[in-house]
């Protein structure tokens, strides 16, 4: 058979998982064709199952003990096949951009022969979940096919460990506002723990709304016509304080240094829905390092921006992380609109020398914004400091 003609199905045998659990993936593959000597599976594992907690980390992935942690293994049903695996550092989106977490999984077949529709299973044992609620697809090639359907691996939230109530600071009397209640797990996503018959009160115990019933999350919209601080309680958790006012001025609050599985150091997928929802913020900016991008990273940027975006509620900003080997510290530039953004974009389509990239004398001030972070540490490269 030829094999660009070749049809390649793949089903993980438990696709959900709870966050932090200790588990093992077991991914099923068969094609329509014999695959024999030099046939080659590869297994692209998402950010989120390799990273230990945090941005610094890998999972040490082995294939040599299998009572060891994060064992992989490839065996085909009938047993008597033989693979060759490598483990190889690989970026999630950009073939040509960095990775620091990203690993494609290969394996090579040495001897024998896989029949027309026997299976291929690929085991990755004794790891855990991530501590992140996700949805990460599975990239899957044999001999450069993938499946038309990719499977995903899904993480989902733990019970309720704490309960989180935000309002606005600061809003005019009579204007509608929204009080947010936010069940997290202990490690902050929503939480799988569902409430009922909930009533949320004002400091004074009045009642602002009953018959609450949610999981994860719920926004009660409020309205309070008398000036004055207020603040909110369900359970004994109280609120931030909210201040009623003709004309006071209002803090917002955001975030403008995220990472997503878009930089070879991050892990997770839109992060405005969590930003706008569970963190209860006024803005956010996901600042992805532009060595990890691409131009489907680019893409994928501003579509979350596009999507999110919501005047006077909520405001996504565009930006990314440059790092130049001349420059001391961290550096994140922050555009002011969608099209300036995608027009100062950077390629990585020639692999420009890192230290070349210049963040920041060609842009326009007024549409471009640089800020420093990381100022205070001598790590790397790209600190002033010493290798």
């Amino acid at each position: 058979m030829n094999q660009s003609l070749m049809s390649v199905h793949a089903v993980l045998k438990r696709d959900a998982f709870m966050v932090r659990e200790t588990c093992a993936i077991e991914l099923e593959i068969t094609t329509d064709a014999e695959l024999s000597f030099g046939s080659r599976i590869e297994i692209l594992l998402p950010n989120s199952w390799l990273l230990v907690s945090g941005p610094s980390f890998t999972r040490k992935l082995q294939t040599d003990d299998p009572a060891a942690p994060h064992f992989m293994q490839f065996r085909s049903g009938s047993g008597n096949v033989a693979f060759d695996i490598s483990i190889i550092p690989w970026n999630q989106v950009c073939e040509q951009g960095l990775s620091r977490h990203g690993r494609k999984i290969a394996a090579t077949i040495t001897g024998g022969a896989v029949a027309s529709g026997e299976p291929v299973i690929f085991g990755y044992h004794n790891t855990f979940a991530p501590h992140i609620t996700d949805r990460a697809t599975l990239r899957i090639k044999v001999d450069g096919v993938s499946p038309k359907t990719e499977p995903a691996l899904t993480t989902l939230p733990g019970p309720a460990a704490s309960i989180r109530i935000i309002a606005p600071s600061g809003v005019r009397p009579d204007e509608e506002f929204i009080v947010r209640i936010i069940s997290l797990d202990k490690f902050e996503n929503c939480s799988s723990t569902r409430y009922e018959h909930r009533t949320l009160y004002d400091q004074d115990d009045g009642i602002i709304a009953e018959n609450l019933n949610f999981t994860g999350n719920v926004a009660v919209p409020v309205r309070i016509e008398r000036e004055g601080i207020y603040r909110f309680k369900m359970d004994d958790v109280m609120s931030n304080a909210v201040r009623i006012s003709q004309n006071a001025p209002r803090p917002y609050w955001g975030d403008i240094h995220i990472h997503t599985r878009l930089s070879h150091d991050g892990q997770g997928d839109n992060p405005y829905p969590y930003a706008r929802q569970v963190a209860g913020l006024d803005f956010a900016a996901a600042s992805d390092h532009w060595e990890a991008l691409g131009d489907q990273g680019y893409e994928l940027l501003k579509q979350w921006a596009e999507n999110d975006y919501e005047p006077d509620k909520f405001v996504t900003l565009l930006a990314d992380e440059r790092n130049p080997r001349h420059w001391p510290g961290h550096h994140n530039l922050y555009f002011r609109n969608i099209d300036y953004f995608m027009t100062n974009k950077v390629h990585l389509s020639n692999k420009p020398d890192f230290s070349t990239i210049e963040p920041w004398p060609r842009y326009d001030p007024s549409r471009a914004m640089l800020i420093p972070h990381h100022t205070g540490i001598t790590f790397g490269y790209n600190t002033g400091g010493k290798e």
